[in-house]
């Protein structure tokens, strides 16, 4: 049974439904419904239309073949946050108001008084093994940081197919997609999910700045001056289906963001925001990757590309607020990120994010010549990272 009769039929159980299968369940029931429906196996699926605050009915529109229904909506269409976010933002002004949470990360600007942040200071203190952010750098990369805010973005990618990722799993962003990892939406339909879903964790929109979103977005785009020196493609041949090399657009609603993970084959990587504030959580890698942060459960954990790295992490939000006034916070380093930061993290360095707003961000991974004289097995030489 498909078609009308299917939503009908779906609509006169919606209650006992509800109460027995949450959001959650609903959105995994979605997920296979369309995975189902297109047969997909090389192109991820792709969800045409959300509808505002709800899989259950989201599910009901897929059913029926597309049809509206008029089944009662469940509730307001507002976003609902997960338990603990509130704590979380309480964490978040504290540290933005000078209060310590735990370990600290260095800041350095873009465009001081002295001249600025220079390429040899960050190559001597930082790019081997220290977190960094630095202030008012977005002008580094583009002559219209404005065209990367959520409104231009809407205006210039509206009906733009880009990728979501679920991270049920998990292991979405660090140890490889599996089959329901990512679903494509249209980037007006994600803004419709991001201001209306009940989600614990949200979809977060992790699209490749591939050339013709680039050219979308931002044709002038470009790495900053400390950033250009990359030798990713000369340390390894990226894995078949492997994207991003040319970094992605991030875009994502209170709430959202990335699980605790480092960054795959050895890489660093860079994040600028343009429009939000995000809280940053950091814990230094260790011999062998054998530590992981406070409540991950780690097994086998590497940093090269053919080593197994397998983890669970619950969602940013669970995990931070679980971590907040307890002892294992002064394990961390916390920063707030606020418009024109760019925030630095260095290869093997653990991160979690949280966005504490509706965000947009732009992120790439890179090999620098001394981390591929490492991986070639030469001596990394005397930057150690303290200045």
């Amino acid at each position: 049974m498909a078609g009308p009769e299917a939503a009908e039929a779906l609509s006169a159980c919606a209650p006992a439904l509800r109460s027995a299968l949450d959001e959650s369940s609903w959105r995994q029931l979605a997920l296979a419904l369309l995975q189902e429906q297109q047969n997909c196996r090389d192109e991820d699926p792709v969800l045409g239309r959300y509808i505002p605050g709800s899989w259950m009915l989201t599910c009901v529109y897929l059913l029926s073949g597309g049809v509206e229904t008029s089944l009662a909506h469940p509730g307001s269409c507002a976003a609902r946050f997960p338990s603990g976010f509130a704590k979380v933002l309480r964490a978040a002004d504290a540290l933005e108001h000078g209060q310590k949470l735990g370990n600290s990360v260095d800041v350095r600007h873009a465009a001081a008084p002295d001249g600025g942040f220079t390429v040899s200071e960050f190559r001597r203190c930082f790019e081997t093994s220290k977190p960094l952010i630095l202030k008012d750098a977005d002008t580094l990369a583009t002559s219209s940081p404005k065209g990367w805010g959520l409104d231009a973005l809407h205006r210039s990618v509206a009906k733009r197919l880009c990728r979501c990722h679920i991270q049920d799993d998990a292991l979405a962003l660090t140890s490889g997609r599996t089959k329901l990892s990512v679903i494509r939406l249209p980037f007006d339909e994600y803004v419709t999910y991001m201001e209306s879903h009940k989600d614990v964790e949200p979809l977060y929109l992790f699209q490749e700045l591939e050339p013709d979103l680039k050219q979308a977005i931002d044709p002038s785009f470009h790495p900053p001056e400390i950033f250009k020196e990359d030798f990713l493609l000369d340390a390894y041949e990226p894995p078949e289906g492997f994207t991003g090399l040319a970094g992605w657009l991030l875009v994502g609603p209170p709430s959202s963001g990335s699980r605790w993970h480092f960054d795959p084959w050895s890489t660093a990587a860079w994040n600028l925001l343009f429009e939000g504030k995000k809280l940053w959580a950091f814990f230094p890698p260790s011999e062998l990757g054998r530590a992981a942060p406070p409540k991950v459960e780690a097994q086998l954990l590497g940093g090269l590309a053919s080593e197994a790295r397998r983890f669970y992490a619950a969602p940013p939000v669970l995990t931070l607020a679980d971590v907040l006034g307890t002892p294992e916070a002064d394990s961390l380093h916390w920063v707030m990120q606020g418009p024109g930061d760019l925030i630095f993290i260095p290869s093997g360095w653990w991160h979690c994010t949280v966005s504490l707003t509706k965000t947009s961000a732009y992120t790439r991974n890179y090999i620098n010549s001394l981390r591929l004289r490492v991986l070639n097995g030469g001596d990394p030489g005397a930057n150690t990272g303290k200045c």
